[in-house]
């Protein structure tokens, strides 16, 4: 009876457990993800803030406000024909990412450049060859502060010639999605914006990288503390003592048991207290009930 019943049991169908499958939401970045690009890139707008007040000579402020994943086709058509589009290489990866910066912000850092007050125009227009070669320093110092900021990905990130947006397509593939940054920027009386665009395959290795620098440096700090504790318990030689003195071979000689040496030095001299031979502090002997104590008098200078 007992083997029909385990018979019985076996060829009972298994209850399946479904669950609803999003597929729009296949391969999307999840909190923990977008947590860690928000915490790697907040740091990078704030040294950009400080590289740029320092290089044009104008107060300047970036902060990050929003992260978003979308297609790069949707992203490409969505783009603003005024938009202007400055690739980066990563080396040795064979990627690329864009930063995008409105035509609102150009000519009021172009000003700046030239040592004007940085107020935007009323009447835009195609920036001159002479105009791009003066956008390239702020480039290359967007460039610089990214490869900071992603020194956990050893990348090499180089500003290229700036493209049409129309060409976006030749950066990225139209099937994948891309990771937009959004930064709004402040200088003097503008008030615009630079997107960050990262291919959703180079996000997913910073992400990465990212933890894994973070799980290295919290390994290394625990090990620093274990370290420190273990110092901490072991054994040093200490001594209390006078410092060198000179005392004549005749007085050393004439020594026996009840003799009593002068040591030719005032009593109110301090004596050393030494740690593994290193004196560390001054201190006067002292009693501290039956024990023999010292009390520490001030610090001194020294390497250990």
């Amino acid at each position: 009876m007992r083997v029909q019943a385990e018979a019985k049991r076996q060829e009972a169908p298994r209850q399946r457990t479904l669950m609803p499958c999003n597929f729009r939401a296949s391969g999307l970045l999840s909190n923990e993800s977008t947590r860690q690009l928000r915490s790697m890139h907040e740091p990078f707008a704030r040294t950009l803030s400080h590289s740029l007040d320092l290089f044009l000579g104008s107060p300047v402020e970036v902060k990050l406000v929003k992260i978003d994943q979308v297609g790069a086709r949707e992203f490409s058509a969505a783009m603003a024909s005024g938009s202007y589009l400055v690739p980066f290489s990563l080396l040795p990866m064979q990627e690329r990412v864009i930063v995008k910066f409105e035509n609102g912000l150009l000519f009021p850092l172009l000003d700046l450049l030239l040592g004007g007050p940085g107020e935007p125009v009323e009447q835009i227009r195609e920036l001159t060859e002479i105009d791009e070669e003066l956008f390239r320093s702020v480039t290359e110092l967007i460039g610089a502060q990214l490869e900071r900021a992603w020194k956990a990905s050893t990348v090499s990130v180089t500003a290229m010639a700036s493209v049409k947006p129309a060409l976006t397509g030749q950066l990225f593939a139209m099937e994948e999605r891309v990771v937009t940054l959004q930064f709004e920027i402040r200088l003097a009386t503008t008030v615009s914006a630079i997107a960050l665009i990262l291919p959703m395959s180079f996000t997913n290795g910073l992400v990465r990288s990212h933890g894994d620098a973070g799980r290295r440096n919290e390994v290394h700090a625990n090990a620093r503390l274990r370290f420190r504790e273990r110092v901490l318990q072991c054994e040093m030689p200490l001594s209390v003592d006078l410092a060198e003195m000179c005392i004549p071979l005749g007085d050393v000689v004439g020594l026996e048991v009840g003799s009593v040496l002068n040591l030719r030095t005032p009593v109110h001299t301090p004596i050393l207290l030494r740690v593994a031979g290193h004196p560390i502090f001054e201190a006067t002997p002292v009693r501290r009930g039956e024990y023999k104590a010292a009390q520490l008098n001030c610090a001194l200078k020294c390497e250990v």
